[in-house]
């Protein structure tokens, strides 16, 4: 199934983003990246889920969007996409890292998504 490769896909990415957070010689730059990564896989998963063909875009939002009415969000989690979009070039060149609270912050909101993920899908993962 399409959308359980994404998830997977998007699994890597978190599990690697937690691993460069992690102390003494944490990476917040790329975790953010990774971060932004997994939050745009966890999303296209619903939206292979649903049928949907595939997106060429890292725009968390433009993702979320064409999930409506199924994926609804709160205005923190919309917030938290919008700021994580910035996460998939912008910082990767420019953009300062943003604080420890908002990367924790960032890191809860991709676990929570994936969770949610899973159970839309209905669906058990290999391990």
């Amino acid at each position: 199934m399409i959308a359980n490769r994404w998830i997977r896909l998007g699994d890597e990415d978190l599990a690697a983003a937690r691993k460069l957070l992690a102390p003494p010689d944490a990476q917040p730059r790329i975790a953010c990246f990774l971060l932004q990564q997994a939050a745009e896989k966890y999303l296209k998963a619903l939206l292979a889920h649903r049928g949907s063909p595939l997106l060429r875009t890292h725009d968390l939002l433009f993702l979320y969007q064409e999930l409506l009415p199924d994926l609804a969000l709160s205005l923190e989690q919309s917030e938290l996409l919008e700021q994580m979009n910035e996460f998939a070039v912008a910082l990767r060149y420019y953009l300062e890292v943003p604080p420890p609270d908002t990367i924790e912050a960032v890191l809860e909101y991709c676990v929570l998504l994936r969770a949610e993920v899973i159970v839309r899908l209905s669906t058990t993962l290999d391990p």
